[in-house]
């Protein structure tokens, strides 16, 4: 694989062909998790496959006048620059616009596949009596989730400088070696385990009007046997909302 510093039509279609994370066991993504005075929005795709780890990771943030990205395959550089905001380079914008959004409909679909497949394994325990509560909890909490997504994205489609922040991690654990899925966005911060026993351990924490979860305490804690599917369900639901906001997030940033 050769290096180039930026990227151009033919590196971009080269990496957009070469670009499989269908073989990952760990994907993440994160979301303007760290600002700057010079750019003031940042995304990252990170996939993890291979017996040693190995990482593909597609980078990008922005500033006035350029998008700065990065990427790599098989943990290999692939290119690495800016893109002008200017005519010289519209085309290139262009670009990288259709590899991002590829990009991002994968990262969705992928985790939409680990989310079922999980889904599919029954849980070998006893129902408990908490879970009822515990489901009902959750689904009215990711519906108001689902809501302020999509305040962010119509106030996005009006020019607005609404973003989401946080990150999400689904699949095989790296250390833990077992299902995790993990979303922190907005106030909420969810992460759900698969067990020896195939239920699923659910841990929210909503720090409201904090600004940190620094000493937050759980508000839910509940392991689901009975409910596992309709949990997993409503995880896989959330997933069409934020990738919405983002993808309009990037659609107005481009024509800025």
């Amino acid at each position: 694989m050769i290096f180039t510093k930026k990227p151009s039509p033919q590196t971009l279609e080269k990496f957009r062909k070469a670009y499989n994370p269908s073989q990952s066991y760990w994907q993440a993504l994160e979301m303007n998790q760290n600002f700057s005075d010079e750019e003031y929005e940042s995304y990252r795709l990170e996939y993890h496959e291979g017996g040693k780890p190995v990482v593909t990771s597609l980078s990008w943030s922005y500033d006035p006048r350029a998008i700065h990205t990065k990427a790599s395959l098989a943990g290999r550089r692939f290119f690495s620059g800016p893109i002008k905001r200017d005519q010289k380079e519209e085309d290139l914008l262009y670009d990288f616009q259709l590899t991002q959004e590829g990009a991002l409909h994968q990262f969705f679909s992928e985790v939409r596949e680990k989310l079922v497949s999980c889904g599919q394994e029954a849980s070998q325990g006893v129902p408990n009596l908490q879970e009822a509560q515990g489901y009902e909890w959750l689904r009215v909490s990711l519906e108001l989730l689902k809501k302020a997504l999509e305040d962010v994205r119509m106030a996005r489609s009006q020019g607005g400088p609404e973003v989401c922040q946080g990150l999400l991690f689904c699949g095989n654990h790296p250390v833990r070696k077992q299902f995790v899925f993990r979303l922190r966005l907005f106030n909420l911060d969810i992460e759900a385990m698969e067990d020896d026993k195939k239920a699923l351990r659910v841990q929210v924490f909503d720090k409201k009007n904090q600004d940190t979860f620094s000493g937050v305490q759980p508000s839910l804690q509940t392991v689901f046997h009975a409910q596992k599917a309709p949990i997993i369900d409503s995880f896989i639901q959330i997933l069409p909302s934020l990738s919405t906001a983002l993808l309009q997030q990037e659609k107005s940033i481009e024509n800025e």
